[in-house]
């Protein structure tokens, strides 16, 4: 696991006014690629990498098709895909037209369980400020 340290200023509650204060983010070590993702797989399935391949490819077009289509794609165990809008405000009704669409993107919900799982992780700091799972 990777973090960074943010200097953010925040209002306090007490005085009202703002200070500088350090919050911890969790920032990404890299991206599986859906190859990486399928030798992994191979771990705890019994099929082979070009398998395991194929397999994510036709999730992900599924999900992507679906999702395009309007409808939520839940994923027990993971969580729900769901279609997301940003649209613009108008004052009239009348002005509402699909011009109002600014981008079409994919939300995403962890399963509870997921959530779970993740809020159990422990981490460990060295004394330079290193932190890792345990």
């Amino acid at each position: 696991m990777a973090f960074k340290l943010y200097k953010k200023k925040i209002t306090t509650a007490l005085s009202g006014e703002k200070e500088n204060r350090y919050v911890l983010r969790m920032r990404s070590i890299g991206t599986r690629t859906p190859q990486e993702l399928s030798e992994k797989m191979t771990k705890y399935f019994s099929i082979e990498g070009p398998e395991a391949l194929v397999n994510i490819n036709q999730l992900y077009a599924t999900i992507a098709e679906q999702v395009m289509a309007g409808f939520s794609v839940k994923i027990d165990g993971l969580g729900t895909f769901y279609p997301k809008l940003t649209t613009k405000s108008v004052k009239e009704i009348e002005d509402v037209t699909v011009d109002c669409i600014k981008r079409f993107s994919v939300g995403f919900t962890i399963d509870r369980n997921f959530q779970k799982e993740m809020d159990e992780v422990k981490l460990e700091q060295d004394r330079s400020f290193n932190l890792k799972h345990i």
